[in-house]
């Protein structure tokens, strides 16, 4: 079965997930072998009508083709549901539908007047301006030593992006670029992590899901770049 016969293939075993019929009884396997051999709905449902008439034919193997014939509304339908549509015109480019948001106090007001906590620190982050920079060797790093939560929040106050990594004992492992173009790498024990102050920036991590389930106190409103999701 070719890519292009996804559709016929969708049209009779149908999608519930996609709220696409199909022909009931006709799954997966029987879908397949349909449209190897009558490659679409439109030709299966021409030799399913010679197949019915043909005397030398089985009535075991006619069967199935019956069936097609009886439900061939409700296959033809299905198809034209798991379609794509190529020749809508659109008048417009991507570019055209990117919002812009002129007032973000305006918006954030809102946001917070019904409780939509989460978007407005998705709203911070898109606004937030990004550094550019650019680290010769990404191995080339400054693993510091933060005796205390104070200094580790002055650290980050500065960052606009911030790799975050917990090891097997849940402390945390930072990571960002400083004002200097300098990579800082430092870490901070899990027993002086309640008075963590997070600015404004974007968090990278690699399966933010621990991070919210170790500390939902503290990044449970973050969002996270996950790059185990993108992966």
């Amino acid at each position: 079965m070719e890519p292009f016969q996804f559709v016929d293939y969708k049209g009779l075993k149908g999608d519930p997930s996609d709220n696409i019929p199909g022909i009931e009884g006709i799954g997966d396997k029987t879908a397949k072998e349909l449209i190897s051999k009558h490659h679409t709905i439109e030709e299966l449902l021409k030799d399913a009508k010679d197949i019915v008439d043909d005397p030398l034919v089985s009535n075991k193997d006619k069967k199935i083709y019956k069936k097609i014939l009886e439900y061939k509304d409700e296959a033809l339908f299905s198809k034209q549901l798991a379609s794509i549509s190529l020749d809508v015109p659109i008048d417009f480019t991507l570019d055209d539908m990117r919002y812009q948001i002129s007032n973000n106090s305006g918006l954030q007001e809102t946001l917070k007047k019904y409780g939509f906590y989460s978007l407005i620190r998705k709203i911070d982050i898109k606004n937030t301006p990004k550094t550019s920079y650019s680290v010769k060797n990404i191995f080339d790093y400054q693993q510091i030593t933060i005796s205390n939560i104070v200094e580790a929040n002055k650290y980050l106050a500065s960052a606009t992006c911030i790799y975050l990594m917990l090891d097997p004992d849940n402390n945390l492992y930072f990571s960002f670029v400083n004002n200097e173009n300098k990579t800082i790498v430092f870490s901070i024990n899990n027993t002086k992590i309640t008075d963590l102050q997070l600015p404004k920036a974007v968090f990278v991590t690699f399966d933010a899901k621990q991070l919210y389930k170790t500390y939902p106190n503290i990044f449970g409103d973050i969002f996270f770049e996950d790059l185990k999701i993108m992966s």
